[in-house]
């Protein structure tokens, strides 16, 4: 991308992005202030969205109270964070980021987590947590 190209009409594919990049901060901003009783209205697609949403909007702005409020919260929630916390962890550097970043500091309850979900096939989950 040239300098100039900044001035340049944007294209459907840019408009889009765009558009679904705003959909999104704003869904963020919006699922901060979430209450109980609105949890049944949210749409499924949108559902991981406004819990990790509502979490993350009780943290200071530079994170240091993160484990504190995880803590704090009811266990379902604290449930649903940790699963999308080593998804997100994983997905993006690998199991070593996972325990790497502050996020390794809820190892310990994300193994408990696993190990109390037996229908699952987790296993080799449980085996890598053991090793860390």
């Amino acid at each position: 991308m040239r300098f100039f190209d900044i001035f340049k009409k944007k294209d459907k594919k840019d408009a889009d992005i765009e558009n679904s990049l705003n959909d999104y901060f704003h869904k963020l901003e919006k699922y901060k202030k979430l209450n109980k009783g609105e949890v049944g209205s949210i749409p499924d697609v949108d559902l991981k969205t406004a819990v990790m949403s509502w979490i993350r909007g009780k943290f200071n702005e530079d994170w240091t109270n993160q484990y504190e409020v995880i803590e704090s919260l009811p266990k379902p929630c604290r449930h649903v964070y940790a699963c999308c916390t080593v998804i997100d962890e994983v997905s993006n550097g690998g199991l070593n980021q996972l325990f790497f970043n502050s996020t390794g500091q809820f190892a310990h309850g994300i193994q408990t987590l696993f190990q109390s979900h037996r229908d699952i096939d987790n296993n080799r989950s449980i085996i890598i947590l053991d090793w860390q």
